[in-house]
C-alpha cells in the first residue's frame, strides 16, 4: 500500500519545549522505566518497540515542573499509549483480539482505583500502573480533589468500548458521531485537567465549566486529536482500522484518500483559527485571563504545540 503524502502544519503556538529540556528527563525517565519493570518485566521493552518517545518528546511536556509531578505526567501518557494498544491489539489474521467484556471489567477495576482503591488479584498491568498514577499525582499536588482528573480518565476509558463496538463491526463512524467521541477517546481533555494539578493552578470549576472556556479547550483538544489522526492514517490503513477522521471524511464525502487528507488538513486549520480568535476575544466576553487561567491556557496550547511539531516526527508512526 502507497503511503499518502501528508502536509507540513505551521505552528502558531509558543514551543519552548524546542530548546529547552526538562532538568530531570533522564532521571524521571528511568525511575518511570523501572516502576513499569516492577509492574511487569516486559513492560519496559513494549513500550520502547512500540516508539512511545519517553525522553525524546514526553519529557518536554512538562517543563518548569519537578522530578516528581514530571514523573506523574510520563505515567499517566505511558499509560495511556499502553491502554490504547492494548485495546486495539490484533491476532496474526489481522482481526481484534480485545472483547467488550475484558473491556468492561478493566474500567470496573480502573473506576475503583481512581476512586481510592488498589488493585486486585487478576488485574490487568494497566491497573497496576493507572494506581500509581493517581498516587503520585496526589503527592505532588496541592489540591486534593482529584475528582475532576479522575472522571476525565474514565470518560476517556469508557468511550473505547464505543470504539471497539465500531472497530469489531468493520463500520466507518459517520462524522457527526466520530467528532464527539473522538473528543473522549483522544485523551487530550484528561492531560488539561492533570496540569492543573502538576503545576498547582487554581481554575474554579465555575471557570473551568464557562461555555467559553470549555469551547476553548474542547477546540485545543480537537486540534491536536486531528493532528494526530492525520499523521497516524498511513499505521492505521496498514492496520485495518477505519477510526480515524481522514477515514470518516473519505467515507462521508466519497473522496479520494488523498482528498481526505486535504479536508482533515481544512479542519485543523479552521480548529486553529477558532481557537485563536475566541482565545483573543475572552477580555470582551468578560473572563479574566489573568492569573491562573492565563498559565492554565499557555498551557493547553504549549500542549497544541507540541502536538503540532512532534507527532510528524514520533516513530511510532513512522517517522525516522
Amino acid at each position: 500500500m502507497e503511503p499518502l503524502t501528508l502536509p507540513a502544519i505551521d505552528c502558531p503556538f509558543a514551543a519552548d519545549f524546542e530548546t529547552t529540556e526538562h532538568p530531570h528527563a533522564r532521571e524521571a525517565t528511568e525511575e518511570l522505566l523501572d516502576l513499569l519493570h516492577h509492574i511487569d518485566p516486559d513492560l519496559p521493552g513494549s513500550v520502547i518497540r512500540r516508539g512511545v518517545p519517553i525522553e525524546a518528546i514526553l519529557t518536554r511536556c512538562w517543563l518548569g515542573t519537578s522530578k516528581s509531578a514530571l514523573l506523574a505526567g510520563l505515567m499517566g501518557s505511558v499509560h495511556f499509549f499502553l491502554h490504547d494498544d492494548w485495546v486495539e491489539e490484533r491476532d496474526d489474521t489481522g482481526r481484534l483480539v480485545r472483547t467488550r467484556d475484558e473491556l468492561l471489567a478493566h474500567y470496573d477495576s480502573a473506576h475503583r482505583i481512581l476512586g481510592g482503591g488498589s488493585p486486585l488479584p487478576g488485574d490487568l498491568s494497566l491497573a497496576h500502573l493507572l494506581y500509581l498514577f493517581r498516587r503520585q499525582v496526589i503527592e505532588v499536588s496541592p489540591h486534593p480533589d482529584i475528582r475532576s482528573l479522575a472522571l476525565s480518565v474514565e470518560q476517556y476509558l469508557a468511550a473505547h468500548v464505543w470504539e471497539l463496538d465500531i472497530a469489531r463491526q468493520g463500520r466507518v463512524p459517520s462524522l457527526s458521531t466520530y467528532v464527539p467521541m473522538r473528543l473522549y477517546t483522544g485523551g487530550t481533555l484528561p492531560f488539561f485537567e492533570l496540569d492543573l494539578h502538576l503545576y498547582g493552578l487554581a481554575v474554579p470549576a465555575r471557570i473551568r465549566e464557562h461555555p467559553v472556556v470549555k469551547h476553548l479547550c474542547e477546540t485545543a483538544a480537537n486540534l491536536a486529536i486531528w493532528v494526530n489522526d492525520l499523521y497516524s492514517i498511513n499505521k492505521e490503513r496498514r492496520e485495518g482500522s477505519a477510526i480515524n477522521l481522514v477515514a470518516v471524511l473519505r467515507a462521508e464525502r466519497s473522496c479520494s484518500w488523498p482528498e481526505a487528507v486535504d479536508a482533515a488538513t481544512a479542519m485543523i486549520h479552521q480548529a486553529t483559527e477558532a481557537y485563536l480568535d475566541v482565545r483573543g476575544r475572552l477580555p470582551d466576553l468578560g473572563i479574566d485571563v489573568s492569573g491562573d487561567l492565563e498559565a492554565w491556557l499557555s498551557r493547553v496550547e504549549a500542549y497544541m504545540a507540541l502536538t503540532l511539531i512532534n507527532t510528524p516526527r514520533t516513530p511510532r508512526y513512522g517517522a525516522h
